[in-house]
């Protein structure tokens, strides 16, 4: 029994929300966060991971997976990194609030995505650059991304200290369709 821990899969629970995603392998696995949490993630090459009521400090690292978010807020203060990379595979964000100081989230390649909901805000804090709350790009791969937005609230830098930025962000080859 642990008395700190910060998420669960099933009745087994985990000390750390890395320790659970690195526990899902390669199975599809649902997680359940039980506890605030501030660590960066590493999502290894083709998990299948759902993540439920996510409430990190911190930042999501998917070189090629399937993720899913259902629910809950990610505030990522480092500028080297985005709150959510992923460069090749799915992602689904439901309800979920992401405050970055980098890009809210990067969507870098072959990724099938889609956003129902939530907030997403890029350049909190000081620092210049060229900031996008969501930043769908092909530098990755010759297959370029196809991202679906069904409902949400894009808030680009417009007022903070960045050099330049955007709300939404699609680079050329790449598809957004907002609905």
């Amino acid at each position: 029994y642990l008395m700190n821990a910060v998420a669960k899969i099933g009745e087994t629970k985990y000390y750390t929300l890395q320790e659970a995603v690195a526990a899902s392998e390669t199975n599809e696995t649902t997680i359940d966060v039980i506890a605030n949490t501030a660590e960066t993630i590493n999502v290894q090459e083709g998990a299948n991971i759902t993540i439920n009521n996510i409430n990190l400090t911190g930042s999501i690292l998917a070189p090629n997976a399937t993720l899913k978010i259902v629910n809950g807020s990610i505030v990522n203060n480092n500028s080297n990194v985005s709150a959510i990379e992923i460069n090749a595979g799915i992602l689904n964000l439901e309800g979920v609030d992401i405050s970055s100081a980098r890009h809210a989230v990067r969507i870098d390649g072959a990724v099938i995505a889609t956003i129902d909901g939530g907030t997403y805000k890029s350049a909190i804090g000081e620092g210049t650059g060229t900031y996008h709350a969501l930043n769908i790009g092909n530098k990755t791969s010759q297959v370029a991304a196809n991202v679906t937005i069904t409902a949400g609230t894009f808030e680009g830098p417009k007022g903070t200290t960045a050099d330049s930025g955007s709300a939404v962000n699609v680079q050329t080859g790449s598809t957004a369709t907002i609905e």
